[in-house]
Order: structure tokens, then sequence, then C-alpha cells
């Protein structure tokens, strides 16, 4: 087993509207505060109330909402040039996980004497950092805990992960009622999108006493919840689970890692813009069908978590039940089973094996794959 290293932000604050909080955690910093989001959150009222309660706390925001669905790193120097303009000490992200990435990397960037083609390149080490505070919208960022973000390449729409310095993550706040604006089918494969990451941290070669119980419990959850939200699609209590299951997820992925399903997730939704929940959720029982003989032991606790009874029989004989488990979810929620339905062509996706089987979290997969390996794995989901 690998060495156990954990490094957290200073404070992590989970909780339905610990959104309120937000005044208290940037004022400790100063009076002035660079807001990166998305114009979906100005629309549904995120923003303004967030603006709001800093308002109340005598903070002025500025507020950058231009990050759209196929941002890439082409657009970060206007986005560092305008978080140096507002002379803010504090850059809070506010949104999926490309809106915290990149807020993220700004954060780092913005500070003073330092390139963003350093901060790209993994050699920025500011010596006068600014504070970043990250406000998730749905149930996920992935790597909310690591000292890294992905963001995609705006020259070779690849994906790229960046290595940050430590401690840039000053405080996180969760708060489920954010997620409560997604509709049913969308809050169902962002659940599916965690499920898979909390499979594949599990199952990782990069996996350790710490991960397995916290994401086998993010797991539970995440059952749980995606069963709920087929039977009541508006019940809150669903989403708050999926939460709770997000944030587990996050902390076992900060000792372990995700593999070939998310290097694909990524790969795909750089380079054709496809939301990455719905590549997850094809690609999930996939990447357990192919893990079956690797993990069988894992993947029959796995099958448990998402309520199956296999008890008392044998791994070997029960593995398989985990994505039959997953494959009924999918089919009873009405979520995509195939990437064809996503407009691709599977010549669309040669190149995809390619780099998908370059990134390093595909090396922690519990067994070894090529990118001949990964063609034919997408060649089984599409």
């Amino acid at each position: 087993m690998s060495d156990l290293i954990l490094r957290f932000p200073r404070q992590v604050v989970f909780g339905t509207d610990v959104i309120n909080r937000i005044g208290q955690a940037v004022s400790a910093f100063g009076s002035r505060c660079f807001i990166v989001t998305e114009s979906v959150l100005r629309q549904n009222g995120t923003i303004d109330q967030i603006e709001g309660i800093l308002s109340r706390r005598a903070i002025n925001a500025i507020v950058y909402d231009e990050i759209g669905p196929g941002a890439t790193t082409a657009g970060l120097n206007e986005l560092v040039s305008v978080a140096r303009a507002s002379q803010a000490r504090v850059v809070v992200g506010v949104g999926g996980m490309r809106v915290l990435s990149a807020a993220r990397v700004v954060s780092v960037a913005a500070a003073p004497n330092i390139e963003l083609g350093d901060v790209l390149s993994g050699r920025a080490k500011p010596t006068t950092p600014i504070h970043y505070i990250e406000v998730p919208s749905s149930y996920r960022n992935h790597f909310m805990l690591r000292n890294e973000c992905i963001l995609t390449d705006g020259v070779t729409r690849q994906p790229v992960v960046v290595e940050l310095p430590d401690e840039t993550t000053t405080a996180v706040l969760v708060d489920p009622n954010l997620a409560l604006t997604m509709s049913p089918k969308y809050a169902a494969a962002a659940m599916m999108d965690t499920l898979l990451a909390a499979v594949e941290g599990y199952i990782s070669t990069r996996s350790s006493f710490y991960s397995d119980t916290v994401l086998y419990r993010a797991t539970e959850l995440l059952g749980s919840a995606l069963h709920g939200i087929s039977e009541a699609p508006n019940d809150p209590r669903h989403r708050i689970q999926a939460s709770e299951a997000g944030l587990l997820t996050s902390l076992g992925l900060a000792a372990s890692s995700q593999g070939v399903g998310g290097a694909l997730a990524y790969t795909i939704n750089s380079r054709y813009t496809i939301p990455k929940s719905w590549v997850a959720t094809v690609l999930l029982p996939h990447i357990i069908d192919s893990s079956v003989h690797a993990r069988p032991e894992k993947l029959k606790n796995i099958a448990l978590a998402l309520g199956e009874e296999v008890e008392d029989q044998k791994p070997a004989d029960v593995a398989y039940r985990a994505s039959e488990a997953v494959r009924r979810m999918i089919g009873r929620i009405g979520l995509p089973g195939r990437l064809r339905e996503m407009d691709l062509t599977i010549d669309d996706l040669v190149d995809v094996s390619d780099t998908a089987s370059s990134l390093e979290m595909s090396a922690s997969a519990p067994a070894p794959h090529t990118a001949s390996d990964v063609y034919d794995l997408i060649k089984q989901a599409f």
C-alpha cells in the first residue's frame, strides 16, 4: 500500500444554507473579492444572493460570469487581467467543475509577479497569495481537496491537469441547496458522474483503508439517492444525500484517484463539449465490467452498496451484479446508455483513446490499459 498523505483546506463547511457564511469567510481576508462564475447562476438568482450577503458585510464584489460550457485555457489571460484590476485579495469560485478549475488557477495567477504560463506548467510559487474560496453549485468537484485542477487546452482541446501550490484553497462551502435548481435528469446524471468517481477511486491501485471507507459510504448514499430521484424527482432529500456523497467522494479522491473512466469522460468533454456527466453515465457500467477480474471482492462490495443481495455469495460469482445494478438505474431514470446517443461517431473517438490513456489517472486503474484497450472499451460503450 502506498503512503497515505492528506492535505485539506483550512476550512470545509457543509450544510443547507451555509452559503450565508460566505460573508464571514471572505471578510477574514479583506473587503474586496472577485467572483468567477457562469451566467446560469446569475439567471437563477444564486449570484444575486451571494452579492447581497457580501454587501451586508461591506464587501465589494466584482463578478465575472462569462465562463461557458466550452471554455478553455485560451480565455484565462483576460480573466487574470480582470482579477488583477479588481485588486481583490480573495477569489471566489461559484459553479461547476470547469468554473471552479478556472477560478482556482486565477487565484494563483493573479498574485504579484506570477505568470499564467508558470501556473499552467505547475511552476508557480506565489509569495503573496490571493485567498481562494470554493462554492460548488452541483454535487461534485472531484479535485476539490487535491492540489490539482483540470482544464481544456485552448489549442489542442485536450484535458490538462494543472498542479497548483499547496494550500491554494483556503475554504470550501458546500451548500446542497445550490443543487436544487438542476433538472431531475441532469441531477441524476451528476449523481452518476459522482458514482463513477467513487467506484473508480474505490477500486484504484492508489486506494487505501481511508479512501475505501469514505468511498464505500459515498456509493451507498448515491445508490439511495439515485433510487430516490427515480421515484420522487423533486424531493430535495435525495439531492442532499448526493451532496453528502459528493463531499465524501472528494475526501476519498484526496487519497486515491479516478481511472480510465474519468480520463475518457474528461477527454470527450474537452474535445466535443458534451456534458461530462452524460459521458460518465454511459461509461460507468463498462468500467465496472472491465474490472471484475481484477477487483472481484471490491465490486461485490459495490453491488452490496447499491442494494444487491449478494452477501453470502463468492465475489467472483457476483462482481458483475454491480454493473447490472447501474444499468437498471440508468434505464429507470431514462439516462443515455450509449455514446452514439450524443451525436458522436466511432471515428470521432479514435484519437480519444490515445489522449485518455496518456493521462496519469489512467495508470491508477486496477488493470493496465493500453490505448488499444481503451479504444475497445469505447467501442463497447458506443
